[in-house]
């Protein structure tokens, strides 16, 4: 019993730090979407992960160091794949005049991505925005009781996909 309060307390003392070693460095930034039900999908994201870059690299995982973050409170459907309850990691591939997104099961920090740990890949329409944006921009917007739409803003490009609580 001792053995169990002695972890429990190394724990409580050493877990803060470790979590604070891991925290990615920039501005973080979020955005969520609620379902009609009351559930939510939500994206947490690095702002200014594309560096000083005035386009993303075409055909190129983006971002390609630290990743968006997707976390969904119920089951969704992206590309006619289905993404269950959990923490995932969320990408971009930008290609001219479209751009594919990518959630991945590894939510492991500092991992490299691991295309074989692939959940959903669907296409992302594009449209030119008024004005280029420095900073990388995602936002999540809801469009009916059960979709919701993810959409990453960056430079003079702007691309969504369909979320769709199942």
């Amino acid at each position: 019993m001792r053995l169990l309060a002695l972890v429990a307390l190394s724990l409580a003392v050493f877990t803060p730090a470790l979590a604070a070693q891991e925290t990615p460095a920039g501005p973080q930034a979020s955005s969520a979407c609620t379902y009609d039900d009351g559930t939510q999908v939500s994206v947490r994201y690095n702002s200014s992960a594309a560096g000083h870059e005035k386009e993303l690299p075409s055909g190129k995982l983006f971002p390609a160091g630290e990743p968006m973050f997707l976390f969904t409170q119920t089951e969704t459907t992206l590309g006619g794949s289905t993404i269950p309850i959990g923490a995932f990691s969320m990408y971009v591939i930008p290609g001219k005049g479209n751009w594919t997104l990518v959630v991945n099961r590894n939510v492991t920090p500092g991992a490299k991505y691991d295309e074989a740990q692939d959940l959903a890949r669907a296409p992302m329409q594009t449209a030119p925005l008024e004005r280029p944006l420095d900073e990388l921009k995602v936002s999540l917007g809801h469009l009916a009781p059960k979709r919701c739409e993810v959409r990453v803003y960056y430079g003079k490009v702007g691309a969504w996909a369909e979320l769709q609580e199942k």
